[in-house]
């Protein structure tokens, strides 16, 4: 097995191709992400490009599951751009942004898949058992339409963000000598402060960038002690599954046509902080015991010669 941070050493790793892509991957987001609300406002007129900055009216006007779909597919162009680039400008094998492993491993992207996900049932289970005020929202037709919707864009969403934080601009650094801890927290918190702009933000105010921010760190540590992105895809894409088709609100990033609607005011609920000090904490812990990781000295203390 190959350190996945040192991977980035290898093939045509010149400063400028790294800034090349990122300039590609960048470029084809912006680009992208304009393109459906563009074509279709030009083609039904039935919205302005203006309507973007307030998605609730969007979404009353184009649906939810389209609106969604709109959000979503920015996300596969830009793995392509991005897999194009570590490819045919880099040159090296798309297996090296995955993993350092002879091949990606599912088994590991399917235990913190359900490990995550039980952890975000329970959490729903023990809201019914105090009373919470979570309401039936199944409606069959907008329900199926949702879920072909977020199984095929939701794991692309998830896997092109791992993809650029946590393996391309990861083992950009690795190029460096910088130590394992400093990757880490400068992915982290790259990660978090990206989702700045959620609308749970505004809502509940800039503290809660720090959630993103912790959980960032979170998933660089699982990459940079497991030496691929297996865990943190599988945690990051039952998170987003989750928001998307089992539980919503009025505030949130995702506004789906979920299982169950949140009616409460905005807040930072106690399932955050039990996510922060306690399940994540342990997940760690759980992976660590699971796969063996015994070279934490190296891993994170140790310059990258």
């Amino acid at each position: 097995m190959t350190d996945f941070l040192r991977i980035g050493r290898t093939g045509n790793n010149r400063t400028g191709n790294y800034l090349l892509t990122s300039a590609i991957v960048m470029g084809t987001y912006i680009v992208i992400s304009v393109l459906p609300f563009w074509l279709d406002a030009a083609i039904t007129g039935r919205f302005q490009l203006e309507d973007l900055a307030n998605l609730s009216k969007l979404s009353s006007i184009i649906g939810k599951n389209l609106l969604l779909a709109y959000l979503l597919l920015p996300f596969l162009a830009t793995s392509l751009a991005l897999l194009f680039c570590i490819r045919f400008i880099h040159n090296r094998p798309i297996r090296t942004v995955f993993t350092g492993r002879e091949a990606f491993d599912w088994q590991r992207f399917w235990f913190s898949f359900f490990s995550w996900g039980v952890s975000l049932t329970s959490f729903i289970l023990v809201s019914f058992f105090f009373g919470a005020t979570l309401k039936w929202n199944f409606h069959l037709y907008d329900f199926s339409i949702l879920v072909m919707v977020s199984i095929v864009l939701v794991p692309i969403q998830t896997t092109c963000e791992e993809l650029f934080f946590r393996g391309f601009l990861f083992q950009w650094l690795g190029q460096s000598k910088v130590q394992g801890w400093f990757v880490i927290l400068f992915t982290g918190i790259f990660f978090g402060l990206m989702h700045y702009n959620n609308p749970e933000i505004e809502v509940l105010g800039p503290f809660v960038i720090l959630y993103y921010i912790f959980t960032g760190i979170f998933l660089s540590t699982l990459v940079r002690m497991d030496d691929g992105l297996e865990l943190s895809m599988g945690y990051h894409a039952v998170n987003n599954l989750f928001a998307a088709l089992i539980l919503t609100n009025s505030w949130q990033a995702f506004q789906t046509d979920a299982l169950f609607l949140d009616p409460s005011p905005p807040s930072f609920g106690w399932d955050n902080y039990v996510t922060l000090l306690i399940v994540q904490p342990f997940m760690l812990y759980l992976f660590s015991k699971k796969y063996k990781w015994t070279n934490y000295r190296e891993k994170l203390f140790r310059n990258q010669d």
